[in-house]
């Protein structure tokens, strides 16, 4: 009797150790997934008043004010631009991310020079480019170290779900900035554009391709705007942007403003694909640590049981 309740123990005793795991595991994952969304928002944020910040220039270049740029955009410019910079210094990485880039208070020079003469600064476009290089860095390792424990499907699906959602905004970002540049007077890009918009056309296709097959029930009405909208790239081909032609203010603007409604609902799609990974993990890691407990508690009791019978058995041999 005493070897069976021995190896039981055991066997106890190695699946707690396996469900702590899991628990720990599947809520670092978790965390992870905060890290990496917080990144993203850093990278969105920096991106859009880079976008406003180019279409301001700009505007100065064809000599509009902001508000007819606003007008022509569907927005209110200012109002956008105020409400954008306020999102930017509500973020706590942005500011870690100057101080790699540049020095404190440059983005704040960088606005007043806007402001002011309506000149871009390069500190815009540095952060931008050190946020898009932090959450690439934290996306790519999303939940990869512990890949092998945590092995739930949801949770996998989810964190491949994220990783997409945010690939379909960078690569929807580039193809905005790349109208910016080309709404500048003379732009030196024009005459790559046709091939640079070609590529990142495709390349949307393959990530909405890839969110459409690793998608859950819990992201159908985020994608669904995405699948049926194509406003943004039928305006790229009726105007003959990648073929190179040369638009007027309006029709660059009519463009822009339909890739800006795409990018709405792209970032609807990844703050709901990061809730979506965070509470899948989160799931797993609490019935882990509900199975871990009463492992635990099973484990205890055939512990006790063995220490007993060890007590019976070693009073039967002692007893003459």
């Amino acid at each position: 009797m005493l070897i069976p309740t021995t190896g039981l123990a055991l066997i106890a005793g190695a699946e707690v150790r396996d469900q702590w795991r899991l628990a720990r595991d599947a809520r670092d994952v978790a965390a992870d997934v905060d890290e990496a969304t917080d990144a993203l928002d850093a990278y969105v944020a920096t991106t859009q008043e880079y976008r406003l910040t180019l279409i301001a220039v700009v505007a100065a270049e064809y000599g509009i004010t902001l508000e007819q740029a606003g007008d022509l955009l569907g927005i209110d410019f200012a109002v956008e631009l105020e409400e954008v910079r306020d999102r930017v210094s509500e973020i706590p990485l942005i500011a870690v991310l100057e101080e790699r880039v540049a020095e404190p208070g440059d983005l704040a020079l960088g606005r007043a020079v806007l402001d002011e003469s309506s000149r871009e600064h390069p500190v815009f476009a540095d952060v931008v480019i050190e946020a898009e290089k932090t959450w690439q860095t934290r996306m790519g390792s999303l939940g990869d170290d512990r890949a092998e424990t945590t092995v739930d499907t949801d949770v996998r699906r989810s964190l491949y779900a994220l990783r997409t959602s945010a690939n379909l905004f960078e690569i929807a970002n580039d193809e905005l900035l790349l109208v910016s540049e080309l709404m500048v007077p003379g732009s030196a890009v024009r005459e790559a554009a046709s091939d640079d918009l070609d590529l990142l056309a495709l390349r949307y296709d393959l990530a909405l391709d890839r969110a459409m097959a690793d998608r859950d029930e819990h992201l159908a009405a985020e994608l669904a705007p995405l699948l049926e909208e194509r406003a943004f790239h039928d305006e790229i081909e009726e105007l003959g942007v990648a073929a190179g032609e040369v638009l007027e203010v309006v029709e660059l603007a009519s463009l822009f403003r339909s890739g800006l409604a795409r990018d709405s609902a792209i970032q609807e799609l990844t703050h709901a694909a990061s809730a979506d990974a965070r509470s899948h993990a989160l799931t797993v890691g609490d019935e882990a640590q509900a199975r871990y407990r009463r492992t635990l508690a099973v484990a205890a009791a055939l512990v006790i049981a063995t220490v007993a019978m060890a007590l019976l058995v070693a009073r039967s041999i002692a007893r003459p």
